[in-house]
């Protein structure tokens, strides 16, 4: 009996081999993942779906914050990027460098949190509307590869020996203190444990170096509610600029957009400097097949952008800003 059924289940197998190998083949490619992602033309967030601003103007058009599109790659994405001309191949080397995916998105939620902020106090500020800086705090956001410390990209620094840190500017006095290849220890917060950290200062080009980057977050209480509704999925701090704008637009009785889809990216510090960013030619794609009338682009980044346009011939008018108020006056003028 048992053989019978073995061979009838042998001749099925025969039978049908090549179903089963196709099917093999299908599963491999769709479950399989390479070391590589796939960066491509993203699309725009409208501001309004991610902020709300509580009881403020609307506006007639919409400010849209640009996005690259980032897709792990399994074996049929690795395939086809090699026929898609918007598709190009990163390892995760040259994405993430040395550094593990969790430190890459605790960084990347920093620095959208630390955007939001910078948003609301340039907004804040231009509209004459009150605000609080309070419960500020100071992270480690990026640790250099070859830095002698175990500090970790999230720890909160709360002492330097037996130092309180308050501001960022402690930071840096207690270190001025120290010599190159002096030891400092760090007392640090992270994910509510407190740990104690080592640096060993180094030397380049003729200043000491502790090997960290660091982001300073707060809360910022306005005297216009402003509702976070990111859901997550947000991150880096590319959006600042057209936060920014949203928020101010929401604050004052002109209608700025004047019904128009505006679109770009640029990051934003507190004083209203907007900063360079990454992804120009995907953003700038997304943004043309998304129909956006306007594209705000940072000076550092306008040549590049410019080229885009140029060789694609897009219809979109690209507005190159250095500062936040050059897209409030572009804004005032149309």
């Amino acid at each position: 009996m048992i053989n019978k059924v073995y061979d009838k289940f042998i001749m099925f197998i025969k039978e049908f081999k090549w179903y089963f190998i196709f099917f093999i083949i299908l599963f491999v490619c769709d479950n399989v993942y390479l070391p590589y992602y796939i960066e491509a033309p993203g699309g725009l967030n409208n501001v309004s779906d991610k902020l709300e601003v509580v009881d403020g103007t609307t506006s007639s058009g919409s400010y849209n914050m640009a996005y690259v599109s980032e897709y792990k790659v399994n074996v049929m994405l690795y395939l086809y990027s090699f026929f898609n001309k918007d598709w190009d191949l990163v390892t995760i080397e040259e994405e993430n460098g040395s550094e593990s995916e969790e430190s890459v998105n605790i960084r990347g939620s920093m620095m959208m949190d630390s955007s939001i902020n910078n948003a609301k106090i340039v907004a804040f500020s231009k509209a004459g509307k009150d605000y609080e800086i309070t419960n500020v705090k100071n992270y480690v956001s990026y640790v250099v590869p070859d830095a002698k410390t175990d500090l970790q990209v999230g720890d909160e620094i709360i002492k330097i020996g037996d130092i309180l840190i308050e501001e960022v500017e402690d930071i840096r006095d207690v270190i001025s203190a120290y010599n190159v290849g002096d030891t400092i220890y760090f007392k640090v917060l992270n994910d509510g444990k407190e740990y104690n950290r080592y640096a060993t200062l180094y030397e380049e080009d003729g200043k000491i170096y502790v090997g960290i980057s660091l982001e300073v977050l707060s809360d910022v209480k306005t005297s216009v509610e402003v509702i976070d509704k990111l859901d997550g999925n947000e991150s880096g701090p590319s959006g600042g600029l057209m936060m920014s704008l949203y928020i101010y637009d929401s604050l004052i009785e002109e209608d700025l957009t004047h019904g128009l889809k505006i679109a770009g990216t640029g990051t934003i510090d507190s004083k209203g400097n907007v900063g360079e960013i990454s992804g120009v030619e995907y953003k700038i794609k997304g943004a043309v097949k998304k129909k956006a009338d306007i594209f705000f682009i940072p000076e550092a980044n306008y040549d590049e952008a410019k080229k885009v346009v140029d060789e694609n011939n897009y219809d979109i008018a690209l507005i190159k800003v250095k500062t936040f108020d050059d897209a409030i006056n572009y804004l005032e003028g149309l």
